[in-house]
């Protein structure tokens, strides 16, 4: 049996075959397990659900001339890799093999990696995915599909059942042509930003890149709701990219989770990236400005299943956006009091967008972009704090 590739993964498709030792798309993610977690049973639940979802088992293919997902066979224990380290090995989980692998998405090889490891009288959970079967999404639902296996708050049948129920759905979802005159016209109506911004965009690609983490602690921003957080974050962001490239028209991509009561509990990569618009010519004061961003991100969650690269392929080069915002919960923690495993990372070994801002509920923001461009981390990072406290 075979699958079809939306949008977002096809441009994921063709990148991986342009550029087969990148990697710009795999996401990993380094879980810490219960202290007296049962290692064999936590396997057993892995495996189960590893074959659960129809995506992870697949492998890539170009059948008739068309990118598609070809069913592989079952996983087996061998596949979940067992790792015991010494306390006395320095080295930092993010150098795991599993992490540091190529994938090759044309090969035979599995697009996810899994494994549990040892170390200092801990255990971990460690998980490489390719994006182009897996999101953030997908990574909430599994976990928690995981750990409620584990803990026996639902049956590998009633998951089974359910799990195949809504990938079916969603299969029958993306095959139909939805009716998204709604959202051409909206997004229509703002392209001349984008036109403007591509223009005189200076923001190019490296392969050099730089984290810079901030904490905010300014308690009003604390307390407001992520919406307006995250627009304080991307007015930040827009003024900086102004101040440092002399741009007025600015346009930011935000992922939305393109999820839904019916496929809520699937893995796939549905991630929808949708724009911001922010014109910092226009006469709009600060709240004005704060507002118009807020209005879009709510906007975008009504069209989150809009194929925006499909509509405006020529005005979003190479199918992504340079500039990207996203904003997450502080912890990842799935599983009941008794028993839980908390995430300690979740990350991309490269990053896909040239400058990506990822702020946390809690105040950390991750400035993740060109180890060239210092000028604009610091310029990003004063209009943060200046505009956040």
């Amino acid at each position: 049996m075979t699958y079809s590739l939306n949008e977002l993964q096809k441009e994921i498709a063709l990148y991986g075959l342009i550029n087969k030792t990148s990697k710009k798309y795999m996401l990993n993610s380094i879980f810490e397990l219960p202290l007296k977690a049962d290692l064999d049973r936590f396997e057993k639940c892995l495996l189960e659900l590893l074959n659960i979802h129809p995506l992870l088992k697949v492998n890539f293919g170009i059948f008739d001339g068309e990118f598609r997902f070809k069913n592989n066979s079952d996983f087996t224990n061998e596949e979940i890799l067992k790792i015991i380290r010494s306390d006395e090995d320095v080295r930092e989980i993010e150098e795991e093999k599993i992490f540091t692998e190529d994938y090759d998405i044309l090969d035979d090889n599995r697009l996810i990696r899994t494994a549990l490891l040892t170390k200092d009288n801990k255990h971990y959970f460690l998980m490489s995915v390719h994006h182009i079967i897996f999101d953030v999404f997908s990574g909430i639902a599994f976990f928690s599909q995981v750990m409620d296996l584990y803990n026996g708050e639902i049956s590998k049948v009633e998951l089974k059942n359910s799990v195949e129920c809504s990938f079916t759905k969603q299969i029958e979802v993306q095959q139909k042509k939805l009716n998204q005159d709604r959202a051409v016209k909206y997004f229509e109506g703002k392209n001349d930003i984008l036109k403007e911004f591509n223009k005189s965009n200076k923001i190019v690609e490296s392969n050099e890149r730089k984290l810079k983490v901030m904490n905010i602690k300014n308690e009003n921003y604390l307390s407001l709701d992520f919406r307006s957080q995250s627009a304080k974050i991307i007015l930040a962001l827009a003024i900086a990219i102004k101040e440092q490239f002399n741009m007025s028209k600015i346009v930011i991509g935000v992922p939305v989770p393109n999820r839904n009561r019916h496929n809520k509990n699937i893995v796939s990569c549905l991630v929808n990236v949708l724009p911001i618009y922010i014109n910092l010519d226009t006469s709009y004061n600060y709240e004005e400005k704060i507002n118009d961003i807020k209005i879009q991100l709510f906007k975008n969650l009504r069209f989150q299943s809009f194929n925006f690269i499909s509509y405006f392929r020529k005005e979003v080069p190479g199918g992504y956006f340079p500039v990207v915002f996203t904003y997450y919960p502080s912890d990842f923690v799935f599983g009941t009091n008794d028993s839980k495993m908390k995430g300690e990372n979740i990350f991309f070994t490269e990053c896909p967008s040239t400058v990506h801002i990822r702020a946390k509920e809690n105040g950390v923001i991750e400035i993740d972009t060109l180890e060239s461009k210092k000028e604009l981390v610091d310029k990003i990072e004063k209009e943060i704090s200046s505009i956040c406290g």
